[in-house]
C-alpha cells in the first residue's frame, strides 16, 4: 500500500507539473548512459523539491551537467564534482542510472524531461522529487 501511494503521489505531481505543456515527456530512467548525458548536458535552474509531506523551493540555485561532472552554483558559491554514474535498483521495480548530484548520501536518478523541465527522483528514505528548468 505504501508503494501504491508513492506511485500515485508521483503521478499526480507529474500530471500537475506538466499539464500546461503539449509535448510528450521523455523518460530518462530507461536510457543508456551516453543518451542520458546528451539529454542532461547544460545548465538547469533548481526550482523545488517535494515528497508526500514536504515542499520546498530553491533560490538562485543552478546545476550544470557536463557528462560525468556537475557544477552546483548557489548564493554560497560554486562547487563541482564527479556525478559517479552507476546503475542501481529503484523502489519502482527497475534499475536506473543513479548519480551523486545531490551528494553521495542522497543518490538520485533523472526521471523525465518534458520541454525544458527535468524531474530528478532521489532514492533515499525521503523520496524527494526535484524539479528543474533548462537555463536559456
Amino acid at each position: 500500500m505504501k508503494n501504491i501511494s508513492k506511485i500515485f503521489f508521483l503521478l499526480l505531481f507529474i500530471l500537475a507539473g506538466f499539464s500546461a505543456y503539449a509535448s510528450e515527456p521523455v523518460t530518462l530512467y530507461d536510457k543508456t548512459l551516453p543518451e542520458l548525458q546528451k539529454l542532461l548536458n547544460g545548465k538547469w535552474i533548481l526550482l523545488s523539491g517535494q515528497n508526500e509531506t514536504v515542499y520546498f523551493e530553491f533560490d538562485d540555485t543552478a546545476i550544470e551537467f557536463k557528462n560525468t561532472m556537475y557544477i552546483w552554483k548557489d548564493e554560497e558559491g560554486e562547487e563541482g564534482d564527479n556525478l559517479n554514474w552507476r546503475q542501481e535498483p529503484t523502489d519502482n521495480g527497475y534499475d536506473a542510472w543513479v548519480s551523486d548530484v545531490f551528494y553521495e548520501d542522497n543518490p538520485s536518478y533523472p526521471l523525465m524531461i518534458r520541454n525544458d523541465t527535468l524531474l530528478i527522483q532521489d532514492i533515499t528514505e525521503e523520496q524527494y522529487l526535484y524539479k528543474l528548468v533548462r537555463q536559456q
